[in-house]
């Protein structure tokens, strides 16, 4: 999971929900120049990146970014069809790729930490200097073996349940 942290705030973000834009935006750069650029150090090109689970409540205001899970999966397995993670050589096989890019992965999160929504739906509100990845040309489910019933129960909880955050607030937290 991407992690993007200053003093007043922690963002995170999965792959295919923006994480391009968001740290372009709030870094003036992607973290995919520094992750794809195989001349710096594995520490420097693996820093900006956090497993779910290991994610612990903080004093600062936590930030995740939220898209339809299925919408995600949908992206990502696109994403693999069309350009068979050419951009990706780290990813060896299909299931390591959505590990990142469209498998659930919000059972893997503490939903008791108090985070701060931001739904990629709005990202542009954001991060008006937006990133656009090339277009995928058809997005459609494909049948999989993921668990849907709890990562989309999990994901109408975290909308239910966790406060917005606002554009203001947002870049209050990153300017």
């Amino acid at each position: 999971m991407l992690k993007v942290e200053n003093d007043n705030a922690i963002l995170y973000s999965m792959g295919r929900c923006g994480t391009k834009s968001i740290t372009h935006h709030i870094l003036g750069y992607s973290y995919s120049d520094i992750y794809g650029d195989t001349n710096q150090p594995l520490e420097e090109r693996l820093k900006f990146f956090v497993a779910p689970e290991r994610i612990q409540q903080s004093d600062k205001i936590q930030i995740l970014v939220l898209r339809d899970p299925k919408e995600r999966f949908e992206s990502g397995h696109q994403l693999w069809v069309e350009q068979n993670h050419l951009d990706h050589p780290q990813y060896a096989n299909y299931e390591s790729f959505m590990s990142y890019h469209g498998a659930p992965f919000l059972h893997r999160l503490n939903l008791d930490i108090n985070f701060k929504i931001l739904l990629f739906d709005d990202l542009n509100k954001y991060a008006p200097d937006i990133r656009k990845d090339p277009e995928l040309k058809e997005r459609k489910w494909v049948e999989n073996t993921y668990d849907w019933d709890t990562e989309m129960g999990l994901y109408f909880k975290l909308l239910n349940e966790n406060e917005r955050i606002t554009v203001e607030e947002f870049h209050r937290c990153f300017s």
